[in-house]
């Protein structure tokens, strides 16, 4: 509770197709610029999504990425097999309820509930649980 969030997108013009990056920032304080330049934590399952955003990764930055991908040098990174557990679609968000367990940030199940009021809540529901 009383967390500030900001969420930026980037998808390409043929949505389902190729990456995605959305940008989330979670603080405590206002937040007065929405941009990321050198990201905290970032969580990545394809080569398309690694690609994009390998360049703004730091030694401070943790990676979280499925075990397909080849890791980013002079980082933290964790590997799980997100998209074994839940398909390509799926494992971003496997490895999304990965991470919140790991921090503890924010609930799982609040990530649970935000998830079941969509009109694929199963399937969403189900690639969290697969964390």
């Amino acid at each position: 509770k009383g967390l500030k969030v900001t969420k930026k997108g980037e998808y390409p013009i043929t949505v389902g197709t190729g990456f995605s990056v959305a940008e989330v920032i979670i603080s405590n304080e206002k937040i007065n610029y929405t941009g990321i330049e050198s990201p905290d934590v970032v969580i990545v399952t394809s080569d398309d999504g690694m690609e994009k955003i390998k360049n703004r990764i730091d030694d401070k930055t943790m990676v979280i990425m499925d075990s397909s991908l080849d890791a980013p040098d002079g980082c933290e990174t964790i590997t799980g097999d997100f998209r074994k557990r839940s398909g390509r679609k799926g494992a971003i968000l496997t490895a999304i309820a990965f991470w919140l367990n790991q921090s503890a940030l924010i609930p799982v199940d609040a990530l649970k509930e935000a998830a079941g009021g969509h009109k694929h809540a199963k399937k969403l529901i189900s690639a969290i649980e697969n964390a």
